[in-house]
């Protein structure tokens, strides 16, 4: 998930988000931190995270992270074609 942070403090909005994601009792790992976003894999859905939301004040929203991916040109072009490749390295018969 990812927590948009307020700007108010630079530590103490990412040390909310992680104190209440552990008073919940959910196992996380952080993902990337910077002063805009704490982006956090955890344990629980999206009923659970509301336990989380409700204890957050230093938070804009929460997002719910679909994927992630390089932003060099040539490796995203080589991880698009990958499939392709595979199909097409059989001859047609």
């Amino acid at each position: 998930f990812i927590f948009e942070l307020s700007k108010e403090h630079s530590t103490i909005p990412q040390s909310e988000v992680i104190s209440c994601i552990n008073a919940e009792g959910y196992k996380y790992k952080v993902i990337e931190v910077n002063q805009d976003v704490i982006i956090v894999d955890i344990s629980c859905n999206i009923d659970e995270l509301k336990n989380i939301a409700i204890r957050l004040s230093h938070s804009f929203s929460i997002s719910r992270m679909v994927f992630s991916s390089s932003t060099d040109l040539d490796t995203i072009k080589n991880f698009a074609l990958k499939p392709l490749q595979k199909t097409f390295q059989k001859p047609y018969r």
